[in-house]
This record gives structure tokens, sequence and C-alpha cells, in this order.
């Protein structure tokens, strides 16, 4: 009999925070809704499997929720027809996360909604790692230490240390911490499947105050940082219309276009000319050309021969 009772209540939690996200999603989705129009919507629903009208208590009660649970806040503006809308008064560093949340809510909305499709709608594995992340937010917060129990991919044999977390970065579907270690009096990165084992320390510190997480990783392409950024130019043919792809997804913010014919593109890059950055400029070989700095250019070139010679072999 209890067995069932706790089934029941974890089935009643999970439907819950189904609601709750298809609310979010319904609301940013049309931007400006009126009570009268999300009823429709939930009507039309496959959540709501017995097609009953959302009372507008539970949505009051759902609203209050999803700014307890997302910290999304529901408003309503009354001078535009009594329409719901999702509030935007944020601090534009925090934009970026509430993108990244509600775009996140929005494929998990589509999916609930299309369970037959799943099969058929094929997701990237992200490596493990994001079970410590709990833990290591929990010290960010309150600025406590944790020691971590890490294995790079240079070493034999996990090592045991202790940093302090400042904060945390995803870069090409993996995490990283990004800590001062104390030991090398500097700020390091640690990716998060490579540690074995956080623990929190009862070690208060504070961050460095010339240390700006945005600003840091203001020149990097990924999660390399070095101490200077150079000015990069690379050529990019347009017939394989590899300059469109680069137009619609930039290899990093700062990507502008300096001069553009019918035969080829240039784009301009304010970047560190990292390992990663490297790397992702080979993987769009033989469609770009690096132009300058004279160095990577050649860098590029070595590459490319090595690489040549290897599958020549």
């Amino acid at each position: 009999m209890s067995s069932t009772i706790k089934k029941s209540s974890k089935e009643n939690t999970v439907q819950l925070f189904h609601r709750y996200v298809w609310l979010v999603d319904t609301i940013n989705s049309a931007k400006e809704i009126s009570y009268e129009e999300i009823n429709n919507h939930w009507l039309r629903s496959s959540l709501n499997s017995k097609h009953e009208d959302l009372p507008k208590k539970t949505f009051s009660n759902h609203k209050a929720a999803v700014e307890e649970m997302f910290n999304i806040e529901i408003k309503c503006s009354r001078s535009n027809g009594c329409k719901y809308y999702i509030e935007d008064n944020i601090e534009e560093r925090q934009k970026g996360i509430r993108r990244w949340l509600l775009n996140s809510l929005s494929i998990n909305n589509l999916l609930l909604e299309s369970k037959e499709l799943y099969e058929r709608v094929l997701f990237e594995d992200i490596p493990s790692g994001q079970h410590y992340m709990p833990e290591i937010v929990s010290c960010m917060k309150n600025n406590l230490a944790i020691e971590i129990c890490y294995q790079s991919f240079y070493q034999s044999q996990p090592y045991t240390f202790q940093v302090n977390p400042y904060c945390l970065k995803i870069f090409h579907q993996r995490w990283y911490l990004v800590a001062y270690n104390e030991l090398f009096s500097e700020v390091r990165t640690y990716a998060l499947d490579r540690i074995r084992k956080v623990e929190a320390t009862d070690h208060k510190f504070k961050i460095q105050k010339n240390f700006d997480a945005e600003l840091y990783f203001k020149d990097c392409f990924g999660i390399i940082h070095n101490e200077k950024s150079e000015q990069i130019d690379i050529k990019v043919s347009n017939r394989e219309n590899k300059h469109l792809y680069l137009k619609s997804l930039p290899l990093h913010h700062s990507q502008t276009i300096i001069d553009e014919t019918h035969d080829y593109t240039l784009f301009r890059y304010e970047v560190m000319p990292t390992y990663d950055f490297i790397q992702e400029l080979l993987s769009h070989a033989p469609e770009i050309e690096v132009i300058s700095p004279a160095h990577l250019r050649e860098t590029i070139k070595e590459k490319s021969e090595k690489l040549l010679q290897k599958h020549s072999e």
C-alpha cells in the first residue's frame, strides 16, 4: 500500500513539473498571451489527457511554482488586455543563462508533447561529471574551497588537491570548472568528467578582485586561456558556401567581415591563438586559409604537412 502511495506521489510530482515546463514554453513562445488563450492551448495539449480546463487558481499556483523553481517571473500586462508575458528586467549577464534555460525548457516541452517521436530525435551525449555540479555550485554560492580528486589525460594516476571554485563553463558539450589553485597561485580549468571525487571544505575564500568570468573568457575560443589575444584574418572560399556557414555560426563572437568578393570572404577575429582554436581552424580545412598573423599561418602549414605525411605513408 505504502509503495503504491509513493509511486503515485512521484508520478504527480513529475506531471506537475511537466506542466510547469509546458506553461513556461507556451508563454515564452507567444511572447504575450491571455489566460483564455493559455487555456485553449492547454485543452489541446497531449499532457491534458482528460481535456479539462486550466482553472485560474491552478494557473496562479503554477505561476508561483515556476518563479520559485526556475526563477522565471510571469507578469500580467493589464494595459494590454491582461496579457501574460515573461519578465525580462534581469541583468545583461544573466540573459545568457535565461536564454539557455528557456531554450532547454522549450525543447523539453516539444518532446513531452511528441512522445511518439522519441526514437526520431537524437541527442549528443555529454560526458559524465554533472553529478558533481550540485556540490560545486553550493560551494560557489558559499565561497567555500573544495577538495577534488582529479585525473587529467596527461597523468597515469589521479591526484587530490584544493581549489577555490570561481565559475562553471560549458564548451563542446563538456562542462568545465574554472578555479583558483593556491598551490600554483593561478586560475586553472578542470574538466568535470575528469573529476573522480569532490568534497566541500570549511575554508572560506574571496574571489580575486580582478577576476571577471565573462572578461576572462572574452578573447578565448574555448576553455584554454593565454595572456594575449591577436588579430587573426582568415580567407574563406565561397565555392563550397563555407562563408555562409561561418556567417550563420561564427567561430567567435568577435568575428567581422573585412572584405567580400564573388570568390572569397575575409573574416577577422580578436582571439587567443590557442590549441583549441587551431584545432577548430584545421577542422574547416581546406576551405579556409589563414592570412595573418604569420606565425599562426606557419603553424597551420606545419600541422597540415604532418597530417598529409601521415596519410601518405
